[in-house]
């Protein structure tokens, strides 16, 4: 691992760079390293400790070497400090720059899994570069936030409106509204207000970015293998936005019953873990 594109600095901890400045890179090793890694892409407020949490170590000892990339702005990745200024084709540039360490280091492509706004990326990420397969977990739809923004006001007005102030000032959101948004299932208060401090701020250009989402995805051949998870419960992307996406890419929903947008966080995390496992064993048979 040269100096110039990536160096380690903590336990299983990497860095990559990204305009000049490295990103956070985390890594979880796989026991025994027989199968493809994974490349784990965060959503909105998170960054790559979202999936440190459960997934890595999980997938990690199904022989999985595992990887998440903290966008700018986000988590312990710089640029903090111009965040607003950051769009979709920045992060998209630094899930490309993530991509690149994973097959230096491991000398194979990645499968990609992205949640949320990740999800999002990943697409766009499907028209720069060929990809070995594809998970889109509770992920926005191509068509982006706009066919869904009245139908989910006019549903949940309160949510949504919660859901706007917590965009342009993450420090106005309470523990109660993060456990609306997130979660269906139960959470400690404790574990709670922990998650609380690890969320961070959201770029205000991306707003407009996720209202747009990726047209451009919908006339494009360029496709890979690609598998669509849904959370049955979830408020944030709900039931409509997932048909929308899996009927988008011409393949079926597989839903997560009893769940919430923050699967990777629920209390039964480990379901919609082995729900994960078995998408990326059907796409690694074809």
């Amino acid at each position: 691992m040269t100096q110039s594109s990536a160096k380690s600095f903590g336990s299983g901890q990497d860095t990559a760079s990204a305009s000049a400045k490295p990103l956070e890179i985390v890594r979880e090793p796989g026991v025994g390293g027989q199968e493809r890694p994974i490349l784990f892409v965060h959503g909105i407020f998170c960054g790559a400790w979202v999936w440190q949490e459960h997934f890595m170590p999980w997938f990690a000892a199904q022989g999985y070497d595992c990887w998440a990339v903290s966008l700018r702005g986000h988590g312990q990745s710089p640029g903090r400090e111009r965040l607003n200024h950051l769009g979709v084709s920045d992060f998209v540039d630094d899930v490309e720059s993530a991509m690149a360490l994973v097959e230096q280091q491991s000398g194979q492509k990645p499968w990609v899994v992205g949640h949320s706004m990740g999800g999002l990326l990943v697409q766009k990420l499907m028209l720069r570069q060929s990809l070995p397969g594809a998970v889109l977990l509770c992920a926005i739809p191509p068509q982006g936030l706009l066919p869904l923004a009245w139908s989910c006001f006019w549903r949940r007005p309160d949510l949504t409106l919660n859901m706007a102030r917590t965009f342009w000032d993450v420090e106005t959101a309470t523990p109660e509204q993060l456990r609306e948004m997130m979660f269906y299932q139960p959470i400690e208060d404790e574990t709670l207000n922990r998650y609380m401090t690890l969320m961070g701020p959201e770029s205000h250009r991306l707003g407009g970015d996720l209202i747009v989402g990726a047209p451009d995805v919908l006339w494009s051949h360029k496709r890979c293998p690609l598998a669509v998870i849904g959370a049955k419960e979830d408020q944030l992307v709900p039931k409509a936005m997932a048909d929308m996406t899996a009927w988008s890419y011409g393949v079926k929903v597989e839903w997560l019953e009893g769940m919430g947008h923050g699967v990777m966080l629920e209390q039964d995390w480990v379901l919609a873990a082995q729900v994960l496992k078995t998408a990326l064993d059907r796409l690694a048979t074809g």
